[in-house]
């Protein structure tokens, strides 16, 4: 069940970004987008870099370096 949910939730966050709008994104930037919102949905309680490690395959400074970079809900990527 979870599986399925996960790969609907995915598919609809994916299907979201393909939009004209996010054209300039380049995937390894929406599949940070995707994973991350995926988290922010599953991890219960506090989110912060080091449930984002335990909940996922990817180090703190995956994390880090993603959220440095600007990301405009609004308007698409810059």
């Amino acid at each position: 069940m979870i599986v399925k949910v996960k790969n609907n939730f995915m598919s609809l966050i994916s299907n979201a970004l393909s939009n004209k709008m996010f054209s300039g994104m380049s995937t390894p930037r929406k599949h940070f987008i995707v994973l991350t919102l995926w988290l922010f949905v599953c991890i219960k309680g506090r989110i912060n870099f080091l449930q984002l490690e335990r909940f996922s395959n990817f180090g703190k400074q995956y994390f880090r370096i993603g959220f440095q970079k600007e990301f405009d809900f609004l308007n698409g990527s810059r």
